[in-house]
Order: C-alpha cells, then structure tokens, then sequence
C-alpha cells in the first residue's frame, strides 16, 4: 500500500510521519509531497481562488496515479 499526502506547508511532514509510525504504519507507505507555492498563492490572494483550487485539484490527481490513497489537508490559506 502507498499512502501520499500532499502538503502545503514542511512541518507538516513530520506531524504525519509522527502519528503513522503511532499507529504502526510502516515507513515504507506514506510518501509526501510538499507544495508551499499553493499556500503562498492562498495568502498573497487573501483566499482561495479558481486558479488555486485548479492547481490542488491537479496535484491530487497526479500524486493519485502512483497512489493507492492520497490524504489532503485543509484548503490552503485555512
């Protein structure tokens, strides 16, 4: 099984890596992909916007293909 998650911000990859080993989740299953450049965009345009909704929609689907689960946090700039 390959779990990914896709986040905005590196910290976070810790925090998931923390509560997969908790819960016994091998290391070998989640993969991350970090893409501050979708949190940046939430912040300079003070919200979600079309463009940044169609830029995280892209990325899910792409981490999706090599993915049996793909985990996303809160809509960035929340």
């Amino acid at each position: 099984m390959r779990i990914t998650c896709l986040h905005t911000a590196h910290s976070n990859v810790a925090v998931f890596d923390a509560a997969a080993e908790a819960l016994g989740v091998a290391p070998d299953v989640l993969r991350h992909e970090v893409r501050p450049d979708l949190l940046a965009a939430a912040e300079h345009a003070a919200g979600l916007t079309i463009e940044i909704t169609n830029a995280t929609t892209s990325a899910l689907l792409s981490l999706a293909r090599e993915a049996d689960a793909v985990l996303n946090g809160p809509k960035p700039g929340r």
